[in-house]
């Protein structure tokens, strides 16, 4: 992740495995820009789509903090979330033929 002005921003995170398959339930990450005093999550649930053999993602969440520009000591927050359906997967069918 970085800034607008293309600095690196550190994030940390916690995965929820399946027991037995290892695959991946449930994603966090967070994050804390310290030069712009700017923090926040993205949260991300994995679930089973019929015609599927992986997880696939199901809902995001995402919250991020700052600073008011106006300096009176108030906070500017974000916060949003979204659930995908109707998932489908894309093939690619390419043939070569020799002259």
């Amino acid at each position: 992740m970085s800034t607008d002005e293309k600095r690196d921003v550190p994030l940390s995170g916690r995965f929820w495995l399946e027991p037995g398959t290892g695959r991946v339930r449930q994603a966090l990450l967070t994050f804390a820009e310290r030069r712009e005093h700017v923090n926040g999550w993205f949260n991300v649930h994995y679930g089973s789509m019929p015609d599927f053999d992986v997880l696939v993602p199901v809902s995001m969440g995402e919250w991020s903090s700052t600073p008011d520009p106006d300096s009176r000591g108030q906070s500017a927050f974000i916060a949003g979330r979204a659930t995908y359906s109707n998932v489908r997967r894309f093939t690619v069918h390419a043939e070569e033929t020799m002259k």
